[in-house]
């Protein structure tokens, strides 16, 4: 290629030299777009400003590898491009998901290591597809005004020509690159071109586990400035040291010849009242600085996110220049070991987010921007880590609006360079380490966040990067970041893992850290706070015992938190052979490196609606806790474990169950300062003795006004307390017609008034349950031990460990037998003997009563060193048009044993459709704990209900645990011709404090023991 950029050595300055990351790009900075009046600037209607939005479509051409990018133009980009016939592409956009390319996901490997032998900073040359975009815009010439254009994310590079000029390269995927080209425009139609690789080698720098995509993915504009004009501006809004008044100082640099130049700035409320104004000031050396006291301004907080306007007056030979930004008055500090907003300890009740959308790959909207920043405030999560790259820049807006604590992650992340628990000095090719060839890339990436971000209140903590190891370029990163900004501290995991570099970061960080050992840092009076930088492996149906965590938040100061991994399943939406849509995971698209199903991580799905997950974070994340009851007065102790807020800023609801019927309800107001309890007295009168079984109280707090994110009414926090006993619930006489017992040479059969029961002689079986004439079962009742592998199962090697019990049900030898008889009820004794490598038998005693009720009393008894069990108990597989039913249990989502927090007990219905929760791979879910009842309804007519005595699980699903073990998507479960219920002893918990290790399994207490003995008994009974 004869390009006039080429270097001796045959390549372009930025190819195979992390010393070149960046020519002609302009030096970052704040937001520094004029608004044309100051109403513009109050009402934050950037729609105003004067911009040339260069979104839309664009002419795109396509290679390969950039040899034939090459061969295609041999004298480089530097001349006019003829476009007619290359093809087109939306802007901003990955190319991924326009058909071009194909989308690879690989999480700690770099994607091209199975076809390229390259080392770094070599980019690869066999496959690393180009393309070549291109349009057109028109630019009036004015004099002495600066024209800028703006890509708010290129991935991984870009080198930009103006009407067949080199304008610059730059690097870093995720902030922006912004040129002057105002000497490269003329006056009228002008040509823009822009060359994107997949890869270069910066891209050695962002090895994130994410669908690794390309293209121009964020906004593209142009703006100008006149001569003289405000190149950037930091905004500090602080408390004193009282933390009652306001500090807020203004600092602006100004560019171009400031003689007779004066600068003003106000102040203004979030009502858009004028609080206060300085005098014009003279710029001094390029600058000019403003410092105003306020009284007792309203402090930010995500509970209260009140915004202050600032703005900015640019005064030069009669024209005013206005800028705006929005600020809040808080202080995050240190302050005696613990992390401070406004003087109080905080929590962070976190998630991380990667940004993408099955739709649109990483291109994030602003509605899905929107619907995040909405879920995330409905379910009590107050903070977000931006994992791992800066986000895009509406994010912080929102963030700022309506409240939520942001640690502002580096675009860093090295996973694939280095290795656990080997020591620095035999890790020669980390990256980006001490390597002083390095150093220039990574603090220029640090450095475009800060100057980008750093006027946003929303913003606490900065992060260096993530899993990316250590070495002295954290520490200069680490120092750039204290020098430039006191009001923030440093966060950075990846010491952890390499001693000797403790000082990088403010704050100790851990990733996946059982709760156990995470409590022993707390015990240990450390010096520093710790946060969970990543916890709680949201992968599939996962995020049992996160209430462990949530309890050990509040019982240690110094554990200060976590960050839940992570918000939204990352899957694209694809097609099948028969053009039916479905969600796509690694491997899908022709990416044979990938690490599949991985991807699907999400406290959301990729639709961006809930998962059962999610309801389970916003209990344990809520910020009032009701605390105790004493049922003979009526009296509740409620916590206000908010920072900012009294609880007279809510209304409280409450409602008395006796079983199923509500009995009481109520509603009250009360005030209680943050971190204080209050007893509440509720009217429940005395209990009726004798006349119920449990009593349940239920509890709400309630929004009394409308807010930005939801509706008066919405319920902030919710409880229920329990008492009374089921314990004598299976004593009850039963009346009825006569029992008949009848036998022949293969079948026991207990008839009464309308019912008809048999059992095989031959294969042991219960294989009808018939009453007036219909048929309740479509097959033989099982014994079952196994459940759909969930993530947690597969990542644990559970599914492994446990596989003797995968059919251990289906292929238990059954051996059934005639019991008592007597003139109420007949006995049926079946034994299940189970194929397992040591002796375990169910013994399963049947009780037929005259009612035409059956009463199931089970007995497990296991066998020595036999594996956990997925699962215990019976399983029912009805007619397809029993799709229907009813329970009194916990609910109304699903639930397990150690994700059952935020599942009250009450009573629900569903389809038996609804139940399938459509995890990304399909596996267990639907589940439901605590059931004293379940009746199943059929469409045609008649029911089967399941009584537990006192309680039992239940799972209630179209299909078998078979054979959703067996689909790989949620599209390869074919139409069901059956219901599927499942009446458990127990069933495994989910775990999930990770999803690779034994520590994806569930807690000890939440397992099921092979060689244990266990009992459950519950009645069905047809109608």
């Amino acid at each position: 290629m004869n390009s006039k950029l080429l270097q001796p050595n045959g390549f372009m300055p930025w190819e195979k030299n992390p010393e070149c990351f960046r020519i002609n790009k302009a030096k970052p900075h704040s937001d520094i777009i004029p608004f044309p009046t100051v109403e513009d600037a109050l009402s934050w209607n950037k729609e105003a400003r004067d911009i040339t939005d260069l979104n839309g479509t664009w002419k795109f051409r396509f290679f390969e590898n950039p040899d034939q990018c090459d061969e295609a133009y041999p004298q480089g980009l530097e001349c006019l491009m003829d476009t007619h016939n290359w093809g087109h592409i939306q802007v901003p956009a990955n190319w991924q998901m326009q058909g071009y390319d194909y989308p690879q996901y690989v999480n700690v490997k770099y994607p091209w290591e199975m076809t390229e032998d390259i080392m770094p900073p070599e980019i690869p040359r066999v496959y690393n597809p180009v393309g070549i975009y291109s349009r057109t815009f028109t630019a009036d010439k004015a004099d002495g005004g600066r024209l800028f254009l703006r890509f708010e994310g290129i991935e991984s590079c870009g080198e930009v020509y103006v009407n067949g000029n080199f304008v610059g390269y730059s690097e870093g995927s995720f902030t922006p690159a912004e040129y002057d080209i105002t000497e490269f425009v003329k006056a009228g139609e002008n040509q823009l071109v822009v060359k994107v690789l997949r890869w270069c080698d910066g891209s050695w720098l962002e090895d994130q586990d994410f669908w690794r995509l390309s293209g121009i993915f964020r906004d593209v504009y142009l703006y100008s400035l006149p001569e003289v004009y405000v190149s950037d501006w930091r905004v500090d809004a602080l408390l004193d040291e009282d933390y009652q008044d306001g500090l807020l100082t203004v600092e602006a640099e100004v560019e171009g010849n400031t003689d007779g130049c004066l600068v003003q700035m106000e102040l203004y409320s979030s009502k858009g009242r004028q609080i206060g104004e300085t005098e014009a000031e003279n710029v001094t050396d390029g600058k000019a600085v403003f410092h105003v006291e306020v009284d007792t301004p309203w402090q930010w907080s995500a509970e209260a996110p009140v915004l202050y306007t600032v703005v900015l007056r640019l005064i030069r030979k009669g024209q005013e220049t206005i800028l705006a930004s929005r600020c809040g008055f808080r202080t995050f500090e240190m302050k005696d070991g613990l992390m401070m907003l406004n003087n109080k300890r905080i929590i962070f009740k976190g998630t991380n987010r990667h940004e993408f959308g099955a739709e649109f790959g990483r291109a994030i909207t602003k509605e899905a921007m929107l619907a995040d920043v909405l879920a995330m405030k409905r379910n009590n999560i107050n903070a977000v880590r931006t994992s791992h790259y800066p986000n895009h820049p509406y994010w912080y807006e929102l963030c700022d609006e309506y409240g939520l604590y942001v640690i502002d992650e580096t675009n860093l992340e090295t996973h694939g360079t280095w290795t656990y628990g080997v020591p620095e000095d035999q890790q020669p090719d980390v990256l980006p380490g001490s390597n002083p060839l390095w150093t220039g890339a990574v603090l220029d990436r640090v450095a475009d966040m800060y100057y980008r971000d750093r006027n946003h209140p929303c913003v606490l903590i900065w992060s260096l990067g993530n899993e990316s190891y250590c070495g002295t370029n954290f520490r200069e990163m680490a120092d750039f970041l204290r020098a430039h900004d006191k009001t923030r501290l440093v966060h950075y995991e990846g010491q952890h893992h390499c001693p000797g570099y403790g000082d990088v970061t403010d704050i100790i960080s851990t990733m996946y850290t059982p709760v156990s050992e995470w409590v022993k840092y707390a015990e240990g009076n450390p010096e520093k706070p710790a946060i969970l930088c990543e916890f709680a492996h949201a992968m599939g149906n996962s995020c049992g015992s996160l209430d462990k965590y949530a309890e050990a938040f509040d019982k240690y100061p110094k554990l200060q938190g976590g960050f839940i991994w992570d918000f939204v399943d990352q899957a694209i939406l694809k097609k099948d052979e028969d053009g039916r849509e479905y969600l796509g995971y690694g491997g899908d698209f022709g990416d044979d490196y990938t690490d599949g199903i991985f991807c699907g991580n999400g406290l959301m799905f990729a639709d961006r609606t809930e998962t059962p997950k999610i309801k389970e974070t916003r209990i344990c994340y809520q910020n009032i806790a009701f605390e105790d009851i004493d049922w003979e007065n009526g009296e509740v102790t409620v916590r206000n474990k908010c920072l900012f807020t009294d609880l007279n800023a809510y209304r409280l609801v409450w409602s008395l169950y006796l079983d199923e019927e509500k009995t009481a309800e109520g509603e009250l107001e009360t005030a209680c300062e943050p971190g204080e309890t209050v007893k509440l007295k509720l009217p429940l009168g005395r209990l009726p003795e004798g006349s119920f079984m449990e009593a349940f109280l239920n509890m709400e707090v309630q929004l009394k006004e409308d807010t930005c994110w939801a509706k008066a009414g919405y319920a902030v926090a919710k409880g229920q307390f329990i008492t009374g006993s089921r314990e004598k619930l299976q004593d009850g006489k039963k009346t009825g017609g006569s029992l008949k017992v009848t036998e022949n040479f293969s079948t026991l059969i207990v008839t009464g008034s309308d019912f008809e029961y048999r059992f095989s002689k031959r294969s042991g079986d219960f294989y009808s349950i018939r009453r007036n004439g219909r048929e309740y079962l479509k097959a033989p009742v099982e014994c079952n031990f196994w459940r759909a592998s969930t993530d947690n199962d597969r990542g644990s090697k559970q599914t492994y460990r446990s596989m003797i019990w995968r059919y251990a049900g289906a292929n238990a030898a059954k051996w059934t037998n005639k019991g008592e008889i007597s003139p109420e009820a007949v006995e049926i004794d079946m034994k299940f003997i189970l194929p397992t490598t040591s002796q375990a038998v169910m013994d399963t005693k049947i009780t037929i009563r005259r009612d035409g009720s059956i009463l199931f009393d089970n007995t497990y008894n296991g066998g020595e060193n036999l594996p956990d069990m997925p699962e215990a108990g019976l399983m029912f597989i009805l007619p397809e048009s029993f799709d229907r039913f009813q329970w009194h249990g916990r609910g109304e989502h699903e639930n397990y044993i150690d994700r059952k927090a935020s599942a009250f007990v009450g009573t629900y219905q569903a389809k038996v459709s609804e139940r399938m929760v459509p995890y990304l791979m399909p596996q267990e879910c639907g589940n439901m704990t605590g059931v004293r009842r379940l009746t199943i309804a059929g469409r045609n007519g008649g029911s089967l209900t399941f009584t537990g005595f006192p309680e039992v699980e239940a799972n209630v699903l179209p299909y078998t645990p078979e054979e959703m073990e067996l689909a790989a998507h949620q599209k390869d479960l074919k139409p069901s011709e059956k219901t599927v219920v499942r009446i458990n002893y127990r069933q495994t918990g989910v775990g999930g404090d990770d999803t690779w290790s034994l520590n994806a399994r569930a807690h000890e207490e939440f397992r099921i023991k092979g060689d244990g003995t266990y009992h459950f008994a519950f009645e069905v009974k047809p109608e």
